[in-house]
């Protein structure tokens, strides 16, 4: 049995189901949604005590839109704790399963990525996390091209039908001469002068990756997620050098991820610069325009997990905390 993990409008989750069922594989699904209305503690006793999955692919996993006023903010983040504690029983239920990612990658932070891919032999930005505005100034004045990018996941707001969201950006002197002498920790790199950007899907040894060639237009240049949905960014299939792919691999094994996008640079100069690890990274995005089938090739992985007798998965141990995403 396959145990799915996810939330009811994602799109990768219903490809690689779309595939499981033309392979014949016996599965079933949990939507975070499910919470408020599907689930019970006896069908659980039932999992716990009999029928356990032997493996459970964790895609996504957070709390749904509940019908409370949002300035009752107290009774809107008790139900939000109550969220975790039920999402922490289900994690714990299936923590004798193999899994394929686990809730405990939600908790690997972008700086502490940043220590790991250096201590893996991966370069990275030269990047600070300042709070007084002279600590920035001398951050300009040493790198003259930075920016700013928030260190949690990226905020999206819909006001009046439009869609505003935290991307990275420069920073100029003009706005730092406006700040205030003390502010926020706030994460700022050196702007890398890039050939091209690098997606990359990871799933347990094997890389799928993706060249976005963002830098040709100005509306991307800093961030390809500041989509052109008019004139969209060029992107190719991949081949990152193996020497590259190792240290990565070695990162991800440091950071006990098996499955998550790992967003890199190929800077102007040849050098390959590691970002960030996603672990609950989209599919789509790299496997359509690649013709990977990263879809069918999840599916036929996590039938290949139900059948192998010794498979050794670190993250499964019991589940204690858990962050929503």
């Amino acid at each position: 049995m396959i145990k799915i993990l996810s939330i009811s409008n994602d799109h990768s989750t219903n490809a690689v189901i779309d595939w499981l069922e033309y392979k014949n594989a016996n599965w079933s699904r949990i939507n975070a949604e499910d919470i408020e209305n599907k689930l019970s503690f006896s069908s659980f006793q039932k999992f716990y005590n009999n029928d356990l999955p032997k493996v459970v692919w964790f895609r996504k996993w957070q709390k749904g839109i509940n019908k409370i006023d949002e300035n009752e903010c107290d009774l809107t983040s008790n139900i939000g704790k109550e969220f975790d504690e039920i999402s922490k029983f289900i994690f714990n239920v299936f923590s004798e399963s193999k899994w394929l990612n686990h809730p405990n990658n939600l908790q690997i932070d972008k700086l502490y990525q940043l220590l790991q891919a250096q201590k893996s032999g991966l370069a990275i930005p030269n990047t600070e996390l300042v709070c007084k505005k002279e600590e920035l100034s001398r951050f300009k004045e040493k790198y003259k091209f930075i920016i700013t990018k928030p260190l949690a996941a990226v905020i999206h707001k819909i006001i009046e039908n439009k869609s505003y969201l935290n991307y990275t950006r420069n920073i100029n002197n003009d706005e730092i001469e406006k700040l205030e002498d003390s502010f926020y920790p706030t994460l700022v790199q050196e702007e890398i002068k890039k050939e091209f950007e690098i997606r990359s899907f990871y799933l347990e040894g094997d890389f799928y990756s993706m060249a976005i060639f963002s830098q040709n237009d100005e509306q991307t240049s800093l961030d390809f997620r500041h989509y052109n949905f008019d004139k969209p960014n060029r992107t190719v299939t991949f081949q990152i050098p193996k020497l590259i792919e190792n240290k990565l691999e070695s990162l991800m094994k440091k950071l006990q991820i098996n499955c998550g996008s790992i967003d890199l640079i190929k800077d102007i100069n040849g050098n390959y610069v590691f970002l960030e690890v996603n672990p609950l990274g989209q599919l789509g995005m790299v496997s359509s325009p690649c013709n990977y089938f990263l879809e069918e090739k999840i599916a036929q992985h996590l039938i290949n997990l139900t059948n192998e007798k010794d498979y050794k998965d670190k993250s499964s141990a019991k589940f204690s905390e858990f962050k929503r995403n």
